[in-house]
């Protein structure tokens, strides 16, 4: 027996409860995630159907598939009977069993804590239940509209939940106060849900008049449109490498080379970057803000300065570097007493050789 209202009310329900329900990570206490499977027998508990008589209810149940779901077998679920006092009826519902681990490579980053694998795992289990609701419809519709519309609704639903999921994870990269966890949970969402795009038009391709979207290009975009998220390594260790760690680091000769030829041959070609070089890119971005100085940054500036300008020989100083590749490494590197990173528009400019008052070594100098 078909069950088309199973699907309406089941598909993507998670998702949307991630982004702005009740497991949105922001806002959900700790004894709700005890454990990921928790969340899906809570997400996933639902009412199948009602009746006066308990009978009817029991007959309904024997009667329907449900499969339709997202189950494996009947092995994977419990059926319970309730009686509902206010509203005088019989309740049948499920229960799930066990959790679903996800059956492919989404290329995920590590989780930062055991509250972001909690959340990871809950949001793979219902990945997997997406696709056996979708091969459910495929293979029990006995119409092809019906199919064609199944899939065209719920395209457009997930692109909807991709629009809303980007704009709450942007909206916590802005924030002033949050948890990485968080972070890390609705980055996690939006990979999953871009799969999911992928799923449906492919699966669905026959009764579709849509070209297939490219899960990377979509990948990519969603990467572009993020705010810098330096400071926050894990999101970089993935496949394929982000242009926008490379972009951001100190200028490296070999990392110049690489960013400029990433930069030439457009964002659809994926950049060929050595497993070795990408460990010290992530290494790098680990050092971002992590010198502080507690006194006037002119001091420190004024020690590149004369390193910069001290012959060693006739022809040569005893540090070659320009003053825009020193004014990037520190800025990158420091921050001052208050923790702000320096500007390096003001570093370039104390080592501009004519601003000599802005450097504390002109009297030292002038004292010899």
């Amino acid at each position: 027996m078909q069950n088309f209202v199973a699907n309406r009310t089941t598909d993507f329900a998670v998702y949307k409860q991630v982004i702005r329900g009740t497991y949105n990570p922001v806002n959900i206490t700790k004894p709700a995630y005890k454990s990921a499977f928790s969340l899906v027998r809570s997400a996933n508990t639902c009412i199948v159907c009602s009746a006066a008589v308990k009978n009817d209810a029991e007959q309904y149940i024997a009667a329907t598939d449900l499969m339709a779901f997202g189950y494996h077998s009947t092995n994977d679920f419990d059926i319970s009977y309730t009686h509902n006092e206010k509203l005088k009826v019989y309740q049948a519902v499920i229960v799930p069993r066990n959790i679903y681990p996800l059956s492919e490579d989404i290329a995920l980053p590590d989780p930062p804590d055991e509250k972001g694998k909690i959340f990871q795992d809950f949001i793979a289990d219902e990945f997997e239940r997406v696709k056996l609701r979708a091969e459910y419809i495929m293979f029990e519709a006995s119409q092809d509209d019906k199919i064609h519309s199944f899939a065209c609704r719920n395209l457009q639903l997930l692109r909807k939940l991709y629009h809303d999921s980007r704009i709450s994870f942007n909206k916590l990269c802005s924030g002033k106060a949050f948890n990485q966890s968080d972070l890390f949970i609705l980055y996690t969402l939006n990979l999953f849900i871009i799969r999911s795009i992928v799923f449906y038009a492919k699966f669905f391709k026959p009764y579709l008049n849509e070209e297939s979207p490219a899960e990377q290009s979509m990948r990519n975009t969603f990467h572009n449109e993020m705010p810098r998220m330096l400071k926050y390594p894990w999101l970089f260790i993935q496949r394929p490498p982000l242009y926008e760690m490379i972009q951001d680091c100190p200028d490296s000769s070999k990392v110049s080379d690489i960013n400029l030829n990433y930069k030439e041959a457009g964002y659809s070609i994926k950049p060929d970057i050595p497993d070795s070089l990408m460990k010290e890119l992530q290494e790098l971005v680990q050092l971002k803000n992590s010198i502080k100085l507690n006194g006037p940054m002119n001091i420190l500036v004024d020690a590149f300065y004369k390193l910069m300008n001290k012959p060693v020989s006739d022809d040569l100083k005893y540090m070659e570097a320009t003053s825009a590749v020193v004014s990037k490494v520190l800025s990158f590197l420091c921050v001052d007493k208050d923790n702000e990173p320096l500007n390096p528009n003001t570093i370039r400019a104390i080592l501009k050789p004519s601003n000599f008052t802005k450097r504390p070594g002109i009297e030292e100098e002038n004292n010899k």
